[in-house]
This record gives structure tokens, sequence and C-alpha cells, in this order.
């Protein structure tokens, strides 16, 4: 079984849509990152050095998404994994939504991305 440590919710400030006046005024997105890791050391030893600082990984991702000018959520879920995998984890799975994405004639509470990425064996 692997174990799983979550940040859920966080809210990122970026450039985002297909349009050039989406991209202009800029929009929040909402993030959901997911680790898979053995938690048994941390939970055994009270110590972070053997779990994940998730402050820092969620920096990082805030420093990879927060300057970017994209077209699509694909873009954002892509770029906030890479900059996991580089910061150091192993599996991650990283959820963005986009509250009331514009859609003439309809409505939606968000549109949601899910990708799940891992670094490759060494």
């Amino acid at each position: 079984m692997v174990d799983r440590l979550s940040l859920v919710g966080l809210r990122f400030f970026t450039h985002i849509g297909c349009t050039a006046q989406e991209r202009q005024v800029g929009q929040h997105l909402e993030m959901d990152l997911e680790f898979a890791l053995d938690l048994r050391p941390a939970g055994q030893g009270d110590r972070i050095e053997d779990s994940l600082d998730y402050a820092a990984a969620a920096q990082a991702v805030k420093d990879a998404v927060e300057r970017l000018e994209a077209n699509l959520l694909e873009t954002v879920a892509e770029r906030a994994a890479a900059a996991l995998l580089a910061w150091g984890a192993h599996d991650v799975t990283v959820r963005v939504r986009k509250p009331s994405p514009p859609m003439p004639g309809t409505h939606a509470a968000h549109a949601q991305v899910e990708i799940h990425r891992s670094r490759p064996p060494l």
C-alpha cells in the first residue's frame, strides 16, 4: 500500500484562457496536489526530513505557475507536475480547477484537469 499526502484547494493567480481577454485579466485557479510516498518513517520518527515539506512544495508550484501565461489548464498542470518532480517528488497527481469557465449558453461550477506523473526510474 502507498501512503498519500495531499494539499487541497491551493489558489494561484495566473493568466490563462483561450481568449486574449481572459489572459489579460487573469484569474485564480484552484489546485490539488497529491504525493505518493512512504509516510511510516515520518510517523514513527516525527521528523519533517522523513516526510514532505508541503510548504516548500506549494511554493515550488506557485513559482512555476503564477507568472505563467497559457491557453490551457493542461499546460498549468504539466508545469506544476514538472516543478514538483524537479523539486524531488517521485509520484504526483495534480488537479487544476478553473472556476466558472466561460461557456456561451451554459454554466459549469468549474472545469478540471487531472494528471498523474512520475519520475523515471534511475
